[in-house]
């Protein structure tokens, strides 16, 4: 797999499976670059190729952004993130360091009863 920046207009990142290559948008910020590298490696992943099914296209964005959501967010950090700030996803994304439309993945899929969304702290994660 490869990674490359490149201008690529509007869009921040791509996956093309043929080349096995993501690209990013060269212009993006580090916590976007993170942001939409957890996306598209999600893309990978799953191997998905373009379709013109635009529900099937809808479904494997969704799912991209819920993997990238528990890729970057441990549940212990968000719980304590939303303790500092609050539930407001644009205060949360700042505090996290991810873009705001990970946060809202990450509580589309907490409001689904995820259990990945679920902190589970131990005694010595809470010292």
């Amino acid at each position: 797999m490869r990674v490359r920046s490149a201008d690529i207009g509007h869009l921040h990142g791509l996956y093309d499976d043929d080349a096995r290559c993501i690209t990013l948008h060269v212009c993006l910020t580090d916590y976007q670059k993170r942001s939409t590298l957890a996306h598209e490696i999600s893309h990978a992943t799953w191997r998905d190729r373009p379709t013109r099914d635009r529900h099937e296209h809808e479904r494997r964005e969704r799912r991209a952004d819920a993997d990238a959501a528990r890729t970057l967010i441990h549940p212990v950090d968000y719980a304590r993130a939303e303790a500092l700030v609050g539930s407001d996803p644009g205060a949360l994304a700042v505090e996290l360091d991810v873009s705001k439309w990970v946060i809202l993945a990450w509580q589309r899929e907490a409001r689904h009863g995820r259990a990945w969304t679920r902190a589970q702290e131990t005694d010595a994660e809470r010292r």
